[in-house]
């Protein structure tokens, strides 16, 4: 049998559990509205990775990633003394590039799903590339190459793949 005070906390405790639910909806959606105020910022990125420039940056990454991979100390030496010059230059770009969208989209800034669609393969295999090194590195710079981690990690994520696929049936 209910009296004044089981009802008062069923409705107490119905009350609570409503005002939850609403600010975790409210988180959703302020995050969401974030990253539309932040497109600008999506859109800067994704014209930086289809600009001519960083074409030019990933053909040559391509030819130095080759030459270090060829070498058989590639795991265990460091990037510097494998590689000089340009080939260096376009190895660190590429890597500082991921490394930089990672942060941003951990942090909210920008739309990754949209970001990942057209670089999933080349976040993914510039990862697996340079993961030996970025590791050997982290013992000097505990966070170095986080932000390129953490978006290899999300592009690899079940969760990524079905947006992925999504996408691509409706175009």
């Amino acid at each position: 049998m209910l009296n004044k005070d089981h009802v008062a906390i069923i409705i107490s405790a119905s009350a609570l559990f409503i005002a939850v639910i609403n600010f975790f909806l409210n988180q959703r959606s302020a995050r969401r509205a974030k990253i539309k105020n932040n497109s600008e910022e999506t859109q800067k990125a994704y014209a930086e990775w289809f600009g001519m420039d960083f074409y030019r940056l990933r053909r040559s990454y391509e030819i130095a990633i080759s030459k270090v991979k060829n070498n058989d100390e590639w795991k265990t030496k460091k990037l510097e003394e494998m590689v000089q010059g340009k080939d260096l230059e376009s190895i660190k770009e590429v890597h500082y590039f991921f490394d930089r969208i990672g942060w941003l989209s951990n942090a909210g800034l920008i739309d990754t799903n949209f970001i990942l669609c057209p670089m999933k393969l080349w976040v993914v295999n510039t990862w697996i590339d340079l993961k030996p090194i970025i590791y050997q590195k982290r013992s000097t710079d505990p966070i170095h190459g986080l932000g390129h981690e953490q978006l290899a990690i999300y592009a690899e994520s079940a969760k990524f793949k079905k947006i992925f696929f999504k996408f691509w049936k409706q175009n």
